[in-house]
């Protein structure tokens, strides 16, 4: 009966976009999206990337870009003042509010009123908090909230990188665009799922045009949490092309 197959998920409210739907409200448009219609993509995500992109557009007032593709209609028609960008920076003003305050239960005692000695936990509690504070200062922690609560008041998502760094001998923080993240999700994934244990960053880097020979890459990044083993590093001296990872050795010989 060529009945439409009506589509509903959380991208839902965009399929009366038809730059963002096609009639059966299942792909987005080529031509608008490719970033999002890439081969490598996995089908379940292309309306998610999608979504990213148009929310984006309307945030930094570039949805007549996407109107003129999909309809030819000229940018003179469009009239935008930029009242998404204002909604999306007082919703994060709104949800940061004015500070943020990192704290540590029990660290409230380290300093009783009566002047006795606080007790251990007390102490250690407090110790915990000003280390995490200095932490919160060296990574720019306040910047970086406001950095991805940007990102997720504008597109819905967000995701944090905390991975630690052997330079700095800290854990570093980042932010990384949603738009990289593919988690690696069981099939009976829900609301009642646990975090996955494997998850993706993969992105596309364009051939340089300067460069005849170049190509187009895919980068990809991927995290798996498992037991912690023997530290290890990367082995480029048997092969540099295909570096593996070897058993790190300290200077007395032994594997930390």
């Amino acid at each position: 009966m060529g009945l439409i197959k009506l589509l509903v998920d959380r991208w839902g409210p965009l399929n009366y976009k038809r730059a963002y739907a096609d009639a059966a409200y299942q792909r987005p448009h080529r031509d608008i999206f490719p970033a999002a219609m890439r081969g490598w993509v996995p089908d379940e995500d292309r309306r998610r990337l999608a979504a990213y992109t148009l929310f984006a557009a309307y945030a930094h007032n570039q949805a007549w870009q996407i109107a003129a593709i999909n309809d030819g209609t000229d940018a003179s028609e469009r009239r935008e003042f930029g009242d998404p960008a204002m909604l999306v920076d007082a919703l994060v003003s709104h949800l940061l509010g004015s500070e943020q305050t990192i704290t540590v239960a029990g660290a409230e005692d380290a300093e009783p009123a009566d002047g006795t000695t606080p007790a251990p936990e007390a102490a250690h509690a407090a110790a915990v908090q000003e280390r995490l504070r200095q932490w919160a200062v060296d990574e720019l922690l306040a910047l970086r909230l406001q950095q991805n609560e940007r990102k997720t008041v504008r597109e819905g998502d967000g995701v944090y990188l905390l991975g630690w760094d052997a330079a700095k001998q800290r854990p570093r923080l980042s932010v990384v665009d949603p738009g990289f993240y593919f988690p690696d999700l069981p099939d009976n994934a829900g609301d009642s799922a646990d975090y996955p244990t494997r998850i993706h960053f993969a992105w596309d880097i364009d051939a340089d045009p300067r460069d005849p020979d170049a190509k187009a890459k895919l980068r990809r990044i991927t995290y798996e949490l498992a037991p912690i083993g023997t530290a290890t590093v990367s082995d480029t001296e048997s092969d540099p092309r295909r570096p593996v990872r070897v058993p790190a050795f300290a200077p007395d010989g032994t594997t930390p």
